[in-house]
């Protein structure tokens, strides 16, 4: 009967398991930041596990129907790439999951920063200008979907600019038509991934504004922080984390925990997560639990603020 249910779950999800291979779930459609993280393991991962990486795309629900997929699963050869949408989902009662409970934490890569970004042809490119613009002022904000971390971000942004009057912009499927719209001037701004659109910034398709990070970021040397720009230094970046169904073995799950420590002692694993726009933290590597517990105590903060 067991082996009946298995076979059924691998017919209706895709996924084939196999002790020969670890599956990774990525919550997002591919092309996005999360997948590329999820790609680069897939290159490195292999070498400490023995063991090959597949990469299964379960889009949906701001990334719920994957995470409910991997804790019930509880199958050792899947694990879950995911972003603060996981703990968003908590704290807004749309995932019915406990993130503390129903699972463990057995990688952290670094994180995305947020860049705010301009069409071309939205006038008011110098952040510093904002504040003296005259009352009511409209801007047209996009954002992933009412929520999500960009929608977060661009909350934070709007608190500090009272005079403005912001249109967000609310975009569903993980906002894949913010860009577009950006580029032919139907919205005027956003909260994104500037390494996901790197290549529109060079070819001057979009304007980089402002860096939601502590400090500048390596592919956009020249382009301030919202720091030094004295906007507000509260940033809501999509961390990386890798994470088992609680229901695994602990033994099992501390392979894997090993195995991803060890990649993040490896130069040449550290340069390709750095070529995909990855900002590391200071010893991340030892502390991405008391990490984890912290960027659940701040979204839940900024889900507060931003209310």
């Amino acid at each position: 009967m067991k082996k009946i249910v298995m076979l059924l779950l691998v017919l209706f999800s895709g996924v084939v398991y196999s002790a020969e291979q670890l599956t990774i779930i990525v919550p997002f459609a591919p092309g996005g930041p999360i997948d590329s993280v999820a790609r680069v393991l897939q290159n490195y991962l292999p070498g400490e596990i023995g063991k090959t990486v597949v990469i299964v795309n379960k889009p949906g629900a701001s990334g719920i129907i994957a995470t409910d997929y991997v804790i019930e699963n509880k199958n050792k050869s899947i694990v879950l790439l995911h972003s603060p949408a996981l703990f968003i989902n908590q704290l807004t009662d749309n995932g019915k999951y406990d993130v503390n409970k129903d699972l463990r934490p057995v990688g952290y890569f670094g994180y995305y920063p947020f860049v705010l970004l301009s069409s071309n042809k939205f006038p008011y490119k110098n952040l510093k200008t904002w504040n003296n613009l005259p009352d009511g002022t409209t801007i047209n904000i996009g954002n992933g979907g009412v929520g999500t971390t960009s929608y977060l971000s661009n909350k934070l942004l709007e608190k500090n600019f009272k005079k403005i009057d912001f249109v967000d912009v609310n975009y569903g499927a993980g906002g894949a038509g913010v860009i577009p719209d950006l580029l032919s001037g139907n919205i005027d701004v956003t909260m994104s991934y500037g390494a996901v659109f790197e290549s529109l910034i060079e070819s001057n398709k979009i304007y980089p504004i402002a860096v939601a990070n502590p400090s500048r970021i390596k592919y956009l040397p020249n382009v301030p922080t919202l720091k030094e720009l004295n906007i507000f230094e509260t940033y809501v970046n999509n961390h990386c984390f890798l994470y088992m169904s609680s229901g695994v073995d602990k033994a099992e799950a501390e392979k894997i925990r090993v195995a991803t420590r060890k990649l993040m002692k490896n130069p040449k694993f550290i340069e390709a997560l750095a070529k995909s726009g990855v900002e590391i933290p200071a010893n991340s590597t030892e502390n991405y639990d008391k990490l984890l517990s912290s960027q659940f105590n701040f979204f839940k903060k900024v889900i507060e603020e931003v209310k």
